[in-house]
């Protein structure tokens, strides 16, 4: 059976078609990592210092830095930073994180000559490749609350290890939860 269009009907065909794919394409959302109350009303995105007096949180989804490619890992020694602890499937920063971070850039501020690495975990329920961009979302979010409150962003390197590096072994939640972290390790003092 052959079909014959007239131009005018396949030409209305094709744009309610192609209007119909382009309103139809779900957009991307944005999560927002809440700042607490501080004096600079100072917020972050991606490695940019913003000011915004209004609100304050900042957009953790920015660009995500990595370390070299050197496949180097920096020697490292043992510091007094606090670990910081995720939600299921969530990389901003919930309030005894917040408390464990501020505590973490105390001794940054008291330290002006140390270098830290922050490290991105996860637990073992996804992908790989989704836990490592989780892994590295979290190192960023940390990253970028430093830069917000006055660290340099020099003094700070991040890198995931998404599941691979599970202090607990085992498969419950109670394991998962303690696997949810962020690790910050003095690289130089």
């Amino acid at each position: 059976m052959i079909f014959s269009f007239k131009k005018g009907v396949f030409l209305a065909t094709m744009l309610i078609l192609s209007f119909t794919l382009f309103v139809g394409c779900p957009k991307e959302s944005r999560e927002t990592v809440e700042l607490p109350p501080d004096a600079t009303g100072t917020a972050v995105r991606g490695d940019a210092i913003v000011e915004q007096p209004t609100t304050r949180s900042w957009d953790a989804r920015g660009p995500v830095e990595s370390r070299p490619s050197t496949g180097e890992i920096p020697k490292v020694s043992e510091g007094a930073f606090e670990t910081v602890y995720f939600d299921f499937d969530k990389y901003n920063l919930r309030p005894d994180a917040i408390e464990a971070v501020q505590r973490n850039m105390q001794a940054m501020k008291q330290n002006d000559t140390i270098k830290i690495l922050i490290e991105g975990h996860c637990d073992e329920r996804g992908t790989n490749e989704y836990n490592m961009a989780l892994g590295m979302r979290r190192a960023n979010t940390c990253k970028s609350y430093f830069i917000a409150n006055g660290i340099d962003s020099s003094r700070i390197s991040i890198i995931s290890y998404g599941e691979e590096r599970p202090v607990d072994q085992n498969h419950s939640e109670s394991a998962w939860t303690k696997n949810r972290r962020a690790e910050f390790l003095v690289v130089s003092k």
